[in-house]
């Protein structure tokens, strides 16, 4: 059989790839186009894949291409860049993008409690169970896990003061716990010890949760918050609280949510950060200490690959692995070895790769590659876990953990989710908030009693 001509004008068309958002759980998508005019393909993805195809026989028609795509391993969403173009000649060359979701936050730390999502989609709660932030149908506190009522879908979890959210794998949110301000964002501004629906948001990929207020990242890269918004957290352009979902204004294209104290603040795209809401101590950091009700960007942040916010000040992890941060640092909450607050992004003394990043009140953390933790700022309830009730400004060691995934910060108490073995806490135990059985303060890490089976 004779073997058909090559067309003198080759050409790439159609080029796509389904769905364009995968889960955190990575997987082998099917990329197709339409080649005429030239017998091999080459396929460009950016950042580079292990054991991308590289060149393709495209032939005629169409073609299907099966790519690995790996597990996204931070809680920011990661994009790939796909180009396509005939091998060796000089035409078109048509690029598509891919998004995998942001990995999970599998464990959430609150004010005087502390939540984690488990294997089987229930969310487990411990510690104070005042108005129902335990979502076990009671007030009760407890020492050890709980189960969350109603919940068997859960793909992250998120905790404020008094209360707790879930996002659910149908991309709905629910929220459970103090209502005061509406950060239930049920419409009601009642307290509910189990959980509840939030109105009109669909299609969530991620949640944060503050001092009073809650934020939803949607797949389109908007932004939906609600509960407190006296200090302009919202970002809606007003200062008014809502009890139900409002759009942040002008944020288009984010891939991290986190919420502070009385701010919040978007991880974008480009590597940018924006902020809104109170910027007393310059947690903005966009140079003043004016608040505002809309976004502004942070000064200095250009290449961060994921964002957390504390009391007061606000970190970024970067590309190459450091961490810069800003705002208020009384404590050594900036980990940049002094005490002097910023209003712009500030380098902090961790010198190591980082891989994960969490903000606590006025402490912060990083897991680094190879599964070490290291901690820094306030440390007086233990927080620091370096087996001394003190702080520090610069990082410093937490004992005992060789193998973490993620790690989470709150009121005077941390988190780790390890590769495997129990989840540990330590710090502030008055309120049974370790979740080891007891009610006392911790240096060092205590693994947490209860039905967690990560």
């Amino acid at each position: 059989m004779a073997t058909p001509a090559i067309a003198a004008h080759p050409s790439i068309s159609h080029l796509g790839i389904s769905p364009s958002l995968l889960t955190a759980g990575g997987g082998r998508e099917t990329l197709t186009f339409t080649a005429r005019g030239t017998k091999r393909c080459s396929i460009a993805i950016s950042p580079a894949l292990r054991g991308e195809p590289g060149s393709v026989r495209c032939g005629r028609g169409r073609v299907r291409v099966r790519l690995s795509i790996p597990a996204n391993p931070r809680p920011s969403i990661a994009s790939y860049r796909i180009t396509v173009r005939p091998r060796g000649r000089r035409a078109p060359s048509p690029t598509t993008s891919l998004r995998v979701a942001a990995q999970p936050f599998r464990v959430a730390v609150g004010t005087y409690h502390a939540c984690a999502t488990v294997s089987t989609g229930r969310v487990v709660c411990w510690g104070d169970g005042h108005d129902g932030m335990l979502g076990d149908g009671t007030e009760k506190a407890s020492e050890t896990g709980v189960y969350v009522d109603g919940i068997t879908d859960a793909s992250s979890v998120a905790t404020g003061s008094y209360f707790s959210c879930a996002l659910l794998r149908s991309g709905t949110v629910a929220c459970w716990g103090e209502d005061y301000f509406g950060q239930l964002g049920d419409g009601q501004n009642e307290d509910a010890d189990t959980p509840q629906a939030v109105r009109g948001v669909t299609g969530a990929v991620a949640i944060a949760a503050g001092e009073e207020h809650a934020c939803a990242l949607l797949s389109s890269g908007r932004v939906e918050c609600w509960g407190d918004g006296i200090e302009g957290e919202l970002g809606d352009g007003g200062n008014k609280s809502s009890n139900l979902a409002v759009a942040v204004g002008g944020v288009t294209k984010a891939i991290q949510v986190t919420a502070g104290s009385g701010d919040s603040c978007a991880l974008l795209a480009s590597g940018h950060a924006v902020c809104w809401g109170d910027n007393l101590e310059g947690e903005l950091g966009d140079g003043s200490t004016e608040s505002t009700t809309t976004p502004v960007e942070v000064r200095g942040v250009s290449s961060a690959v994921e964002i957390a916010a504390g009391s007061g000040y606000s970190c970024t992890l970067l590309a190459d692995g450091h961490v810069d941060c800003w705002g208020e640092n009384f404590y050594g909450e900036l980990g940049d070895g002094g005490t002097e607050p910023s209003k712009t992004a500030t380098a902090t003394h961790e010198s190591a790769r980082a891989t994960w990043l969490a903000a606590g009140r006025f402490d912060a953390c990083v897991v680094l590659a190879g599964g070490r933790v290291n901690c820094w700022g306030s440390g007086s309830y233990g927080e620091l876990g370096w087996g001394r009730f003190e702080g520090s400004p610069n990082p410093v060691e937490v004992v005992g953990l060789t193998s973490t995934t993620q790690v989470a910060g709150g009121n005077n108490v941390v988190c780790a989710v390890p590769t495997s073995g129990p989840l540990s806490c330590w710090g502030d135990g008055e309120a049974g908030d370790l979740g080891d059985g007891e009610e006392a303060d911790s240096d060092v890490p205590v693994d947490v009693l209860g039905p967690l089976e990560l």
